[in-house]
């Protein structure tokens, strides 16, 4: 291993240690499920040190579930994006499982949109950031409005041969459902 890789992967190292202090702990979570309404959650999440700074221009009286959900996962993406900085220089993999991850949850996002007959909700919830990063074409994706077209847009990705049995998924079960094994089965793979 070279110097630089050497300091690369340090700085990959202190930087997760760094986040992994600032993650929620068990009375945390207990004190976020004792929440009763959208408000008293954003209240809550705003005084956690990991959100504070996503969280900074939500007024919670006025919060709502789909632009809490939002900005939490932009922070998430953000969190990788800083730790991924140092790897890519390392060139171990931690980027690019990340970004695996991160492809994993947008495939799913956008099936649950196309489960739920509102194929355009997906559009609202893209992230601009996480575009530059994906194998997978999300402005595609986005346009996906059935089973056909988001097997299109993943054409030409690693994700096309792992979702390719869905061709032949059954109606009566949801897409999703259908999906998700085959993506966490193959996630090492794809």
């Amino acid at each position: 291993m070279t110097k630089a890789s050497n300091a690369s992967g340090n700085a990959v190292l202190a930087k997760a240690r760094a986040l992994y202090g600032r993650r929620l702990r068990a009375e945390d979570y207990r004190r976020l499920m004792g929440c009763r309404t959208m408000s008293e959650l954003a209240a809550a999440l705003k005084e956690q040190p990991l959100y504070s700074a996503a969280l900074a221009d939500v007024n919670p009286q006025y919060a709502r579930r789909a632009q809490l959900e939002n900005l939490l996962r932009q922070s998430q993406y953000e969190r990788f994006d800083s730790l991924c900085r140092y790897d890519r220089s390392a060139g171990s993999s931690v980027y690019q499982y990340l970004t695996l991850c991160c492809e994993v949850d947008e495939l799913t996002a956008a099936l649950r949109c196309l489960d739920a007959g509102r194929p355009g909700d997906y559009l609202y919830r893209l992230p601009d950031f996480l575009e530059q990063r994906c194998s997978i074409d999300l402005y595609a994706l986005a346009k996906a409005t059935d089973l056909q077209s988001l097997l299109a847009a993943v054409q030409g990705t690693p994700w096309a041969k792992v979702l390719a049995p869905l061709a032949n998924a059954k109606p009566d079960r949801g897409l999703t459902a259908q999906a998700e094994p085959l993506m966490q089965e193959d996630r090492p793979r794809a």
